[in-house]
């Protein structure tokens, strides 16, 4: 944990700042912890939003991969910094230290910390965490890529070419493959809130997300829609 300590003078003007024990020279920002999830998921919604308006391929292609993996980072981001508030407000350190296993798939641990706080099973947790699954195996095949290698062949006769690639983000150009994503990741925050019982859900997304009038509800009614 950083300790920050502000000096001042005998005007009460800030003369200096130490960061454990040193001296501060760069600028630097302090923020609450939602601000650290918020953005990856205003990135998300954002590029969603030129997803669905740009019909040049190239830029499907990059809004597309933008908005999908910001939603899965905006779910991790999510996970990690509201369990280990929830822990601290359960004096259960074993939660940080669940969080910071870097090893293991996303669905194993969020489980693994749905349970550790104690508040109960969300609500179609286990339909929910296999969509996850779905999407963070997605989500690894694009950090991680390789190259797969192809052919083409014109004919018994006709020129052979090698070492081509086929366009694996086909299937991140598509907006209702990427809005699917985003929703499902802000269902999980919402049943998290359930399982709270937070009286102003909206607000707690809202809070979490940056992104205003969503209910659940409204969010289990447009997954449903995509879904056919």
């Amino acid at each position: 944990m950083a300790h920050f300590e502000i000096q001042q003078d005998q005007d009460g003007k800030i003369c200096e700042i130490i960061r454990d024990g040193k001296k501060v020279a760069a600028p630097f920002k302090l923020e609450q912890p939602d601000s650290i999830v918020k953005i990856y998921f205003d990135i998300a919604s954002s590029s969603l939003l030129q997803l669905e308006t740009v019909e040049q391929h190239e830029k499907r292609r990059a809004f597309g991969l933008q908005s999908f993996l910001m939603s899965l980072t905006g779910l991790e981001a999510f996970a990690n910094t509201y369990f280990q508030m929830r822990g601290d407000e359960l004096s259960n350190p074993s939660i940080k230290e669940l969080i910071n296993k870097e090893s293991g798939k996303m669905t194993e641990r969020l489980k693994t910390l749905i349970k550790a706080v104690g508040d109960g099973p969300l609500v179609d947790q286990q339909d929910l965490i296999a969509s996850i699954g779905q999407l963070a195996a997605a989500r690894n095949g694009l950090v991680h890529p390789k190259w797969a290698q192809s052919t083409i062949e014109f004919g018994s006769q006709g020129p052979f070419i090698s070492g081509l690639v086929e366009n694996p983000h086909i299937p991140f150009e598509s907006p209702v493959y990427c809005r699917r994503a985003l929703l499902t990741c802000l269902l999980f925050v919402a049943r998290v809130a359930e399982v709270r019982k937070v009286q102003q859900m909206e607000a707690f997304i809202f809070r979490w997300t940056g992104i205003s009038n969503i209910s659940l509800p409204g969010l289990l009614s447009e997954l449903k829609k995509l879904r056919k």
